[in-house]
């Protein structure tokens, strides 16, 4: 924030003090338009600073940081450190990355065929998929 914003919002409260203490009509009107400039200035302060972090965002990280701030967002790390197959406990990556390809690609013995082939069927993958649940 900047020093004349913070003097605008000293303003704004020193306005609105008056008008608590004499319940002057005037009163509140200039309470109603400093209260509207300081919305308007704020506003206007966050504009230009989203504006400038995301014109020297340089990578898309950046521009994905500047997002999340903008909207008040996190990010949150999905990573999985352990999976369970059928009851037994994996935590190496590669092994974890073994299981589920295990679990998500068609087994050319089975009654399923490769995706993408000729005789692909999407209602039995479906079926497959829902019998794994």
């Amino acid at each position: 924030m900047t020093p004349e914003l913070v003097k605008c919002i000293h303003m704004r409260n020193k306005l609105k003090s008056n008008f608590v203490r004499t319940k002057d009509p005037v009163q509140w009107t200039l309470f109603e338009r400093g209260r509207n400039l300081v919305n308007k200035l704020i506003c206007n302060a966050k504009k230009y600073y989203f504006q400038d972090k995301f014109c020297k965002a340089e990578t898309s990280n950046d521009v994905w940081k500047a997002y999340f701030e903008l909207t008040n967002k996190h990010i949150c790390s999905n990573q999985i450190n352990e999976l369970n197959d059928n009851g037994i406990s994996i935590d190496d990556i590669d092994a974890m990355a073994n299981s589920l390809q295990k679990a998500f690609v068609c087994q050319p013995s089975s009654r399923l065929c490769t995706y993408g082939g000729p005789n692909y069927d999407n209602t039995m993958s479906m079926y497959w998929l829902l019998k794994q649940l």
